[in-house]
């Protein structure tokens, strides 16, 4: 597998939401890939494969305040790897951003990796810090500030319940 997205398409109401995950394989010839679902609790909740749509009937929902993260197991060619995904509708109605059919008050930091002994070297751990005393604060919100993260800092995002704005550096100046 050299690239997948999993894609949620939600009904009228926030009662049922259908994931579907595609995949781009390294080959021509595509594998046999078995997906596992589980809850945020860790347990079972579905097996399918690839391609097929999974429906999911009241699914705890993700937000800033309670982070709930389903882990999607991906089973193919006697590798395993997982990726946890935070079950959201996101809609933006005029000037107002909601989610999950709530409006949302975003409550943001610029962030930049930066630290005063390591300089522009930062390790999980001393984000896991700086994380932790944002949502102290009540912060609920990132800017990348520039540039993309490194992949691990997105998973504590979605792990510690922060909405990001992404940036690339496309500035002309």
């Amino acid at each position: 597998i050299t690239d997948y997205v999993i894609h949620q398409v939600w009904g009228d109401d926030l009662d049922t939401v259908s994931i579907k995950v595609d995949v781009t394989w390294n080959t021509s010839e595509a594998g046999e890939l078995i997906l596992e679902l589980y809850d945020d609790d860790g347990e079972p909740v579905e097996r399918f494969q690839a391609g097929d749509e999974l429906v999911i009937d009241r699914p705890v929902l993700w937000n800033a305040e309670e982070p709930n993260l389903y882990t999607v197991r991906f089973l193919a060619g006697g590798e395993i790897f997982e990726q946890k995904v935070g079950l959201r509708k996101v809609e933006v109605r005029g000037d107002t951003v909601f989610l999950n059919g709530q409006n949302i008050k975003f409550k943001g930091t610029n962030r930049h990796d930066s630290d005063p002994v390591t300089g522009f070297t930062i390790s999980r751990e001393q984000l896991l810090q700086d994380l932790r005393l944002m949502k102290e604060h009540n912060i609920n919100a990132i800017r990348t500030s520039h540039y993309p993260n490194a992949p691990w800092a997105y998973e504590l995002y979605n792990q510690l319940g922060f909405y990001v704005i992404d940036e690339a550096d496309v500035e002309m100046h």
